[in-house]
């Protein structure tokens, strides 16, 4: 039972992509699992569902509660773990503006995509909330870090977003990353030998937006950024008015999985040299992206397309009894609790499923331009070599799956009941429940989480 445990999650990566541009980790992997299905089309309810083994509308965290108060660590696979529970995140929906880190006894929340270092107070919050001249503002900022012990990290944060705001569309790279190298410095610093760890990691690098890094290899002109267009403009126009821009955005999104393959690698190799070899690492996506490639729907992840519910799943560093290679049957992330449990117990595991489940019940912020298709309740579910989904639109399509890639094949489908009983309630029951007590996303945060949440496509 003394064997550390890391959760690595690399946000938005899709299956494929990952293979393409991940042979780091892909070569570090003993266990490899080609065919796993995340739970929901995005960060939120895909999150719970990992660690509650349930899905969205079993649960309750989805886009009409995206706040995982409700939800104890009891009510995770964490209580079953004789470990320190220690976590790390730049993602602002897994932080403690939404009671995220109530799970954990040690917690990182690094400032969305605006921290060198982590350990500083909010700069961006600071600025926005104070009102006062510059020198006044500068003076008190100063003081806040002082109190708070954090000086040398709020300062560079403070350099660091300052310098990146005055390039942003302009010909120059952008300094730093979106928070990868300092998330990863925090996952390593609360990952300790004195006892067993169980570390979760959520690196938000390849979740739009997309702007060239220094590190990446590509021809994308400097200025360019996807900024320039908002996933729902896109997806509202159609794809067709915008190869160019998805062209683009496809190259940045594949330099972003292969720049987080680089570090994620040096992180291993540094936490190997701290924990020898005592400690596992899970390496999966919450969901994945579409890029608006051929049969692709859209751009981003509003729909449980296989595009984005496919999503990589290796361990790295198993105990002998899970070195079991490259296997193909279809399994969900929600037995992330078994893979855990094998990985601590040292015991051989089956993931193996007949279906796996996903469910979206509505978006946090649908526009008002087709506002009932946004925010719909989506269900999909995926068997051996096809797909189910039904929506409370009352669509019923069936899909030929290959891997990453899907093709309708038919668009009157009836549901088997062996697939509609993997979900406790009808859809439109869970919908209905879903709403009826929601707000809006928009009044229950404050500014700054906004401005954030509206920078990655939220809102």
């Amino acid at each position: 039972m003394n064997r550390n445990v890391v959760l690595l999650v690399l946000d938005t990566v899709r299956k494929d992509v990952f293979d393409e541009r991940a042979s780091g980790i892909r070569e570090r992997s003993t266990l490899s699992f080609e065919r796993a299905y995340a739970p929901s089309s995005w960060t939120v309810p895909s999150h719970a569902s990992m660690f509650t083994g349930r899905l969205p509308h079993q649960h309750g965290v989805h886009a009409h509660n995206p706040d995982y108060r409700a939800l104890s660590r009891e009510d995770t696979f964490l209580s079953d773990l004789p470990h320190r529970h220690v976590g790390a995140s730049a993602n602002s929906f897994l932080s403690e503006r939404f009671s995220f880190d109530a799970w954990f006894d040690d917690f990182a929340h690094l400032h969305g995509m605006e921290d060198l270092l982590p350990g500083g107070i909010d700069t961006a919050e600071f600025i926005q909330e104070y009102d006062g001249p510059a020198i006044s503002r500068h003076l008190a900022y100063l003081g806040e870090a002082l109190r708070e012990s954090s000086l040398t990290p709020s300062l560079a944060n403070a350099m660091y977003l300052k310098m990146n705001n005055a390039t942003l569309g302009r010909p120059v790279p952008r300094l730093g990353d979106y928070g990868a190298r300092a998330t990863l410095r925090a996952g390593r610093r609360l990952a300790t030998r004195e006892e067993p760890f169980f570390l979760f990691i959520n690196l938000v690098d390849a979740h739009a937006p997309h702007e060239r890094l220094r590190s990446y290899d590509t021809s994308v002109s400097l200025s360019w950024t996807s900024r320039k267009h908002s996933v729902w403009e896109v997806n509202n126009r159609g794809l067709e008015q915008f190869p160019q821009y998805l062209d683009r955005f496809s190259e940045l999104y594949g330099c972003a999985v292969e720049y987080l393959d680089r570090r994620v690698c040096h992180f291993l190799d540094r936490l190997r040299e701290a924990t020898a070899e005592d400690t596992t690492v899970i390496v999966t996506a919450d969901h994945g992206e579409e890029l608006g490639r051929e049969s692709e729907r859209t751009l981003g992840h509003k729909i449980p397309s296989a595009a984005i519910t496919h999503v990589p799943l290796e361990v790295i560093n198993p105990p002998k009894a899970l070195e079991m290679g490259t296997l193909q049957e279809v399994v969900s992330l929600l037995d992330i609790d078994v893979l855990v449990s094998g990985i601590v117990n040292g015991e051989r595991i089956s993931l193996e499923r007949k279906i796996a489940p996903t469910e979206r019940l509505g978006d946090v912020h649908p526009p008002e331009q087709r506002r009932e298709f946004w925010n719909r309740g989506i269900r999909v579910a995926y068997t051996d070599c096809d797909s189910y989904e039904w929506d409370t639109t009352g669509a019923r399509h069936r899909y030929r799956v290959e891997r990453s890639t899907e093709h309708r094949i038919d668009d009157e489908a009836k549901i088997p009941s062996s697939v509609s009983d993997e979900y406790v309630t009808d859809l439109e029951t869970a919908r209905r429940e879903a709403t009826s007590g929601g707000g809006r996303l928009a009044d229950a945060v404050d500014d700054r989480t906004r401005d954030r949440l509206e920078d990655l496509g939220y809102m």
